[in-house]
């Protein structure tokens, strides 16, 4: 249940992009604003039953710029009029960047140190949704 983890994610403020593509939610907690800092977000290959309660839910994140989200060719104009600030959705960049989260880098050049001002996907799947509810 991803209402359980809004008070913890809300506490990282260098999540910007975060995956929660394939988790099979079914909805999303109808206040979302406490995710202040998400500007891209992952929720393609959900199960959500209500794609107007969903797109009420989505339109509370103030950042948000960028969704993957499946929804039919017929309701995209409802996603774009719902969501206005958000200007890319569903596109081929969007959807390698949250996929390809996990960063490699070439074998003989070491992968830079984490900073705080750097941003890293976070990619949650089920499993870790659930870990980290149980904390």
């Amino acid at each position: 249940d991803l209402q359980v983890l809004l008070p913890t994610l809300a506490t990282l403020p260098n999540v910007t992009i975060l995956n929660l593509e394939n988790n099979g939610l079914e909805s999303l907690p109808d206040d979302m604003s406490s995710l202040e800092h998400i500007t891209s977000l992952g929720l393609d290959g959900n199960l959500f039953v209500d794609l107007a309660s969903t797109l009420r839910s989505l339109a509370t994140l103030p950042s948000l710029s960028r969704l993957t989200l499946n929804v039919s060719a017929q309701h995209m104009d409802a996603v774009r009029m719902s969501l206005p600030r958000v200007d890319d959705i569903n596109s081929a960049a969007l959807q390698s960047e949250l996929r390809g989260a996990q960063a490699t880098a070439a074998p003989d050049v070491p992968a830079p140190a984490p900073s705080m001002g750097h941003h890293e996907p976070v990619t949650m799947k089920e499993d870790d949704l659930v870990a980290v509810s149980e904390l």
